[in-house]
This record gives structure tokens, C-alpha cells and sequence, in this order.
């Protein structure tokens, strides 16, 4: 993979992972106000969620390296 490609698969996967990795772990707010959205979640750790996101994207793409290194798959 050459390094263009391998910045692009990891960008693309990061997105993805992005919004895998969202949902994991938010609560809820038990007493929401009468016209409050319900699904707003009551605190959001981002930073947290950055580095989740980073981690799982960057095995992702070090996975499909490794794939396209073997041979299994080929790559022109």
C-alpha cells in the first residue's frame, strides 16, 4: 500500500469507526424538562471517543495492509 492510500483507507475507516464508537456508553438524562429532546444524551466524552476512534480505525487499516501485503488481495 503506498502511503497515499494507506492515509485514505485509515480517513475512511475513521469516519466509520466514528460513528460506530458514538453511541458506546452514553446515558441518559433520567429527568429530562418538558421540551427537552429525550435522546440527547447528558454528557458526551469526546476525547474519549477521539482516541477509541483512532485506535479501532488504525487496526483496521494496519488489518487491511496486512491483507493487501499477503497477497490475498491485490491491489493495482
Amino acid at each position: 500500500m503506498t502511503p497515499l492510500m494507506t492515509f485514505f483507507v485509515f480517513l475512511n475507516a475513521w469516519w466509520v469507526c466514528l460513528f460506530a464508537v458514538l453511541p458506546l456508553g452514553i446515558k441518559r438524562d433520567a429527568q429530562a424538562m418538558p421540551g427537552d429532546y429525550e435522546a440527547a444524551p447528558d454528557a458526551v466524552n469526546w476525547k474519549q471517543k477521539f482516541w477509541q476512534t483512532t485506535l479501532l480505525a488504525g487496526l483496521i487499516t494496519a488489518l487491511l495492509a496486512l491483507v493487501i501485503a499477503s497477497g490475498i488481495v491485490r491491489v493495482k
